[in-house]
């Protein structure tokens, strides 16, 4: 039995009654009204889910009481019965949008199946539209939700937005989409009106602009709403509110910055000695010919010959070499944002150079196993790595009293990735803290020399700015015969084939 409830309307009492037999054993609670004026005077009809008239009846046709029905109960599922077939009374009831036309004499087997299927159907829509209400709620109270015609006025904006925008709902609706906008968002909107022209969604971060002139941001999902027939009816924007997300990764980005530098600077003192025990051959050199040149001119002794070109070719020499050191240490101190494509080789002689006073003085061997492979990425990014592997290798084989060795192997795997490998055979990382060596501020280093930040930066450029990995492990091999132990740090980075600048 349908738990519904079905008003019938129809001036012959036989068939009224007839019709209220029968569909009672159906349907829980049905009425019946001889006339249209009863029904109207009773309002019985507000609450019911049918109602079941004659289209030719006095006082008003049954065309005329389905509208003054539906102004009080919209949902309410009309059906007209009658024996004429004039189409004059079909384009009526399409009219008055009604939902079923039946040609007396009803069918009630026909007509019990019709409003079963009706109320089940009605029932879905109702639920349907239930749910909609409630996913409407849902992201009004979690959304900044606003809707635009196809000319960009804004139709409809929800209180969560015009609470962060600080407006009025008066003072946006049909107002232009740009007055909660801001100029930051020219490109965007392009892009947003191209995607919408071919029916596609666009999802961005916008800038809006507030009452008070200040500016937020929202990550932004915007969708085309279609009519019936396929066309775009109007455009609905849901947004959430990202701007103290963009401050938070704007103080992130200021620390991991300054954490670089500090990463940085904690090996100038280290690099600078190395650049004036560099120097050192150089400026003897500068030194033994000008005072020679010298000399010879005090002694009216200056030729123009062979040996003078060569003193002055020796100087020029020691000069361009100089120039180079410097060059190459401010290259590691500049902050270089750049992509270029380079050969890794060069990079770990770069990098050689900056540590080879530590090296020499440690008599540290330097085993390089390096393919000529090329890696488009950012140079100076890889060369701090590197420099920050090779340096926590040189301070660990400090401690051992043996031969010292560096051993570097570069190539590139099946997949197409550059691999790099560095190990020592300074005896491994103790177990127990391997896991910890890319935290922030570990160290086992006395408090003056280490910061801890070395490796943890590594971690962090390799992840975040090579798109790579970065691991260690602890390894046993031979080399030369001899049993080594020692720590092997694994870089892996995506390699992209294309030609030197």
């Amino acid at each position: 039995m349908l738990d519904a409830k079905l008003i019938i309307v129809e001036d012959e009492e036989t068939l009224l009654n007839r019709l209220m037999t029968i569909l009672k054993r159906e349907i829980k609670e049905v009425e019946g009204f001889s006339s249209p004026k009863a029904l109207l005077q009773s309002e019985s009809y507000k609450n019911a889910h049918f109602i079941l008239t004659d289209i030719n009846m006095p006082e008003i046709s049954g065309v005329e009481l389905l509208k003054q029905v539906k102004k009080a109960n919209q949902s309410i599922i009309c059906i007209i019965a009658s024996a004429f077939s004039d189409p004059q009374y079909f384009q009526e009831a399409i009219e008055t949008k009604v939902d079923k036309f039946l040609i007396k004499p009803i069918n009630t087997e026909e007509l019990i199946a019709e409003l079963k299927e009706r109320f089940a159907l009605k029932q879905e829509q109702d639920e349907n539209k239930q749910l909609l209400e409630e996913y409407k709620a849902i992201i009004d109270d979690n959304n900044c939700v606003y809707k635009l015609s196809l000319d960009g006025t804004i139709t409809y904006i929800n209180e969560k937005f015009l609470t962060l925008c600080g407006y009025t709902k008066e003072e946006v609706l049909g107002q232009p989409y740009t007055i909660i906008g801001s100029k930051e968002n020219q490109s965007a909107y392009e892009s947003i009106w191209k995607n919408l022209l071919e029916k596609k969604s666009w999802s961005g971060v916008i800038a809006h602009e507030k009452k008070d002139g200040s500016t937020f941001y929202t990550q932004t999902n915007i969708y085309p709403l279609w009519d019936y027939q396929g066309k775009i009816k109007e455009v609905i924007s849901i947004k959430t509110d990202i701007t103290k997300i963009r401050q938070m990764q704007s103080e992130l980005d200021t620390k991991e910055r300054l954490s670089l530098m500090q990463s940085k600077m904690a090996t100038m003192g280290e690099m600078l000695a190395n650049i004036a025990h560099q120097w050192r051959q150089p400026l003897n050199t500068i030194t033994m010919c000008s005072t020679s040149i010298q000399v010879s001119n005090e002694m009216n002794m200056l030729q123009i010959d062979d040996e003078f070109t060569h003193m002055i070719n020796s100087i020029n020499d020691a000069a361009e070499y100089m120039n180079q050191t410097i060059t190459d240490f401010q290259n590691y101190f500049k902050p270089n944002k750049n992509k270029t494509c380079f050969y890794v080789e060069n990079v770990f002689e770069k990098a050689y150079k900056l540590l080879s006073v530590q090296m020499t003085s440690n008599t540290i061997r330097l085993i390089k196993n390096i393919e000529k492979v090329q890696l488009c990425s950012y140079e100076n990014e890889l060369l701090q790595v590197l420099v920050n592997i090779l340096k926590n290798a040189l301070d660990q084989l400090h401690h051992i009293n043996m031969q010292r060795y560096i051993f570097v192997d570069v190539f590139q795997d099946k997949e197409g990735c550059v691999l790099i490998k560095i190990k020592d055979n300074a005896g491994g990382i103790d177990n127990t803290i391997i896991e910890k060596i890319f935290d922030a501020y570990f160290t086992t280093k006395e408090a003056d020399k280490g910061t801890g930040l070395g490796l943890h930066m590594s971690k962090d450029i390799v992840q975040k700015h090579l798109h790579g990995e970065l691991n260690v492990k602890n390894i046993e091999f031979v080399y030369e015969h001899d049993a080594c132990k020692g720590a092997e740090f694994t870089l892996k980075l995506k390699s992209i084939e294309e030609e030197s600048p």
